[in-house]
């Protein structure tokens, strides 16, 4: 599939990056860009995509529903219907979102290192997004306390 939609990579050399990658810095995020209902996606094709983003373990996936572009190489490719797409998406949605509230909950209550970016909005050194509440300015390093892992962007609080 991975072939057919353009892509230079495999998916073991995927999961080499992704394993690369965290033996670097265990702390990183992930996230990737997934298509689903790619024209010729088979159940099995789409089950392979699931898989690889449970072994991957990404904190986050941005899914995408496949739509026929003009002038792109798989315009004249035959499209599933819009309902099938729609479920593969929505179970990739749900996957994806299981393991990136599962990877959050680990940072629940722990005293994280946040560089301030603007409006009282920073990054953990693994790069999750923070609302901080307290008394913080633009290019600031501060501790602050996960709150809330409830959504992608954290809750934390200055002490």
């Amino acid at each position: 599939m991975l072939k057919k939609m353009a892509r230079n990579y495999s998916r073991d050399e995927y999961l080499r990056l992704v394993e690369k990658l965290r033996a670097a810095m265990p702390e990183m995020t992930i996230s990737t860009d997934i298509i689903v209902g790619f024209p010729g996606e088979t159940e099995s094709d789409f089950r392979e995509t699931l898989s690889l983003i449970e072994e991957a373990q990404l904190d986050w996936g941005f899914i995408f529903k496949y739509s026929q572009r003009d002038g792109t190489p798989a315009a004249h490719l035959p499209c599933f219907s819009t309902e099938l797409i729609e479920e593969r998406h929505q179970e990739c949605l749900a996957v994806s979102d299981r393991i990136a509230l599962q990877k959050r909950s680990r940072l629940a209550g722990t005293m994280q290192e946040i560089l301030v970016e603007d409006d009282r909005f920073g990054r953990t050194r693994g790069n999750y997004k923070v609302h901080i509440t307290g008394d913080v300015q633009p290019g600031e390093t501060v501790m602050a306390r996960i709150t809330d892992i409830e959504r992608p962007t954290l809750e934390g609080s200055v002490e």
